[in-house]
């Protein structure tokens, strides 16, 4: 049961409002989320936004909320495993993100909203979403290959290899900007479990047997 009511002083004041309600399983108010792939939102005063993605148990996910309108709001999320249980939290002033490696089968829920003072802000927002395996929007990589590209605030570049038991790779990621970007990027196993985080502050490397 909810009960709504003002509460100036007295009690004595009048207005219009709007309530919000989601729940997990079950909220999807903005749809599924496509691997690898970037949704835009808004966020109004108060509101909260709802979306779901799939994955199995122990694949890897990342998740980032961005902030392009530049104000005072500040990206929220709160996940939930396939039970509602509470997977994450988290929130920032520009980007709030979250990776982890799935816990259990089936759909989680993602709820979107505003974390400022008193989720008083509205804003516009970018979510990306990235699912390990499966995450290709770069494309395959060629061995000796050379790839460039450009990361907008807050996006997620995926790409793919292949290897054979007992191969080494290395790869080289390379700041070309110049500026306060720090290259960084993980690397999946075939089954989505994490081999490794990587991030240094120019050009990050690490050889990899597997």
């Amino acid at each position: 049961t909810i009960i709504a009511f003002d509460w100036s002083p007295g009690a004595a004041s009048s207005g219009d409002y709007k309530l919000y309600y989601s729940k997990a399983p079950g909220a999807n108010k903005g749809g599924l989320l496509s691997n690898g792939g970037v949704t835009a939102g808004t966020i109004e005063k108060g509101e909260l936004d709802s979306y779901t993605f799939s994955a199995s148990a122990s694949e890897g996910v990342q998740l980032r909320m961005t902030d392009v309108s530049g104000g005072a709001f500040a990206p929220a999320m709160q996940i939930y495993t396939p039970s509602g249980a509470s997977q994450a939290f988290v929130y920032a002033a520009d980007v709030a993100y979250s990776s982890f490696q799935a816990p259990d089968s089936g759909t989680y829920t993602i709820i979107a909203f505003d974390w400022s003072p008193g989720a008083a802000s509205s804003g516009d927002y970018k979510l990306y979403f990235t699912k390990a395996p499966g995450a290709n929007t770069g494309g395959a990589l060629t061995s000796g290959a050379m790839v460039t590209g450009t990361i907008e605030e807050g996006e997620l570049d995926s790409y793919a290899f292949t290897a054979v038991s007992g191969q080494s790779a290395q790869i080289t990621m390379t700041d070309t900007s110049g500026n306060a970007f720090a290259p960084a990027f993980e690397i999946y196993d075939p089954t989505g479990a994490p081999v490794g985080l990587f991030e240094w502050s120019d050009t990050d490397s690490k050889e990899v047997t597997k």
